[in-house]
């Protein structure tokens, strides 16, 4: 279904395949047009990186444990920045 104020689709789906792997699962969703942001529930993330990840052949990189948080702009104007992992 499409709405004309904010175009959203009501779409089913019955299996993904990542790669040469293929699950079977009924899901229902909903996406949205004016949104860039994908959200995916457990179990069906769960699966669809697991199956990524048995296909890439390769360990998957934690880019969190480099990624700085900028907080707040302190009173000159400088920023201070915390590791997300401290």
């Amino acid at each position: 279904s499409l709405s004309e104020c904010s175009p959203t689709y009501n779409i089913s789906l019955t299996g993904i395949t990542v790669g040469s792997k293929t699950t079977d699962f009924d899901l229902t969703a909903i996406f949205d047009s004016s949104t860039s942001f994908t959200y995916l529930n457990d179990p069906v993330y769960k699966v669809i990186t697991e199956n990524f990840d048995s296909e890439a052949k390769r360990p998957r990189i934690n880019l969190m444990a480099k990624f700085l948080l900028s907080t707040a702009m302190t009173a000159m104007g400088s920023r201070k920045k915390k590791r997300l992992t401290e």
